[in-house]
C-alpha cells in the first residue's frame, strides 16, 4: 500500500516535470497522485465498489485537493489536477481494447469471444475516462460560488 502510494506519486511528479510545472508544486503533485491512487484502491478493495465509481470518487478527491493546493500556493488548479489524475487513466484496458479490436478486425473467424472482449474492455475504458472527467469537473462546479470569496 505504501509502495503504491509512492509509485503513484512518482508517476504524478514525472508528468508534472514533463508538463513543466513549477518546482514548488512537485510535493503537492506527489500527494495528489499518491492519495488519488490510494483512494481508488481503498474503495475497490475495502469498500467493494466498482472500478468506475471508485475512479470517480478518486478523481473528485484529486480535484478537491487541487483546489485547496491552488489556493495555498496561488497556482492554477490544473497544475495539480492534470498530473495527479494521470495515475487513474485505465491504460491496460485501453491496450486490451485495441488488441481486441485488431484481433476482431483481422480474424477470419468472427467469433463472439473477440467481440465480447472488445465490448467489455472498450466500455470499461470509456466509462473510466468519463468518471475521471466528471470527477475532476464536479468540485469545480460545486465550489464555483465560493471561488471568488476564497481568493
Amino acid at each position: 500500500m505504501l509502495f503504491d502510494f509512492f509509485y503513484a506519486g512518482m508517476v504524478a511528479i514525472g508528468f508534472a516535470i514533463l508538463f513543466s510545472s513549477p518546482k514548488e508544486t512537485l510535493f503537492f503533485v506527489f500527494l495528489t497522485g499518491g492519495l488519488g491512487y490510494e483512494i481508488r484502491d481503498f474503495l475497490i478493495e475495502k469498500m467493494f465498489l466498482g472500478y468506475e465509481i471508485s475512479t470517480y470518487f478518486s478523481a473528485f478527491a484529486i480535484s478537491v485537493l487541487g483546489i485547496v493546493f491552488a489556493k495555498l500556493q496561488k497556482i492554477p488548479q490544473s497544475v495539480y489536477v492534470i498530473s495527479g489524475s494521470i495515475v487513474l487513466v485505465p491504460g491496460i484496458y485501453a491496450y486490451e481494447t485495441m488488441i481486441a479490436f485488431i484481433d476482431f478486425a483481422t480474424s477470419t473467424l468472427q467469433n463472439d469471444t473477440n467481440m465480447l472482449k472488445l465490448l467489455q474492455n472498450g466500455s470499461k475504458t470509456t466509462l473510466t475516462l468519463g468518471a475521471i472527467a466528471f470527477g475532476i469537473t464536479t468540485p469545480s462546479i460545486i465550489f464555483r460560488r465560493y471561488a471568488f470569496k476564497l481568493s
